[in-house]
This record gives structure tokens, C-alpha cells and sequence, in this order.
């Protein structure tokens, strides 16, 4: 696991949610990760699309995607 993805992470368990901006190469222009009772909702920009994933899901996400990932807040 990423030391970026750890941080990120850190971010939705005290705030819960984060938006990620990202690289324009990765297809989106931002994520947003939002804490839900059942796990997380992961929504997309363009696109609006909204996932639902497990923590485990969410971690495997960020990893896959660290490269593209500019700015998280």
C-alpha cells in the first residue's frame, strides 16, 4: 500500500469525503470519495457516475490510480 493512498484515506476517515483531482490523462477530471454506512461511494466526474465499494475496494482503487492522482483535499 501507498504512502498516498494512506493519506487520502486518513482524509475520508476524519472528514468523511475527499475529492481527488486528477491527472488528465486518467479519463476523469476529479473523484470523489464519500464515507456511507455500507462502505463507500465513489463518484466520477465526467461522467457522473457513483459506485458504491467496500473499504478493501477503495484501497485497491487508489493504488491502481496513484499516478494519476495530483491533488486530494
Amino acid at each position: 500500500m501507498k504512502l498516498k493512498t494512506e493519506s487520502i484515506m486518513n482524509i475520508v476517515k476524519a472528514h468523511g469525503k475527499v475529492v481527488l483531482k486528477m491527472d488528465r490523462d486518467s479519463g476523469f477530471h476529479q473523484l470523489t470519495i464519500t464515507r456511507v454506512k455500507t462502505g463507500y461511494a465513489v463518484g466520477e466526474h465526467p461522467g457522473g457516475k457513483i459506485r458504491r465499494m467496500t473499504e478493501s475496494d477503495a484501497y485497491a482503487m487508489i493504488d491502481e490510480m496513484s499516478m494519476f492522482i495530483d491533488k486530494w483535499g
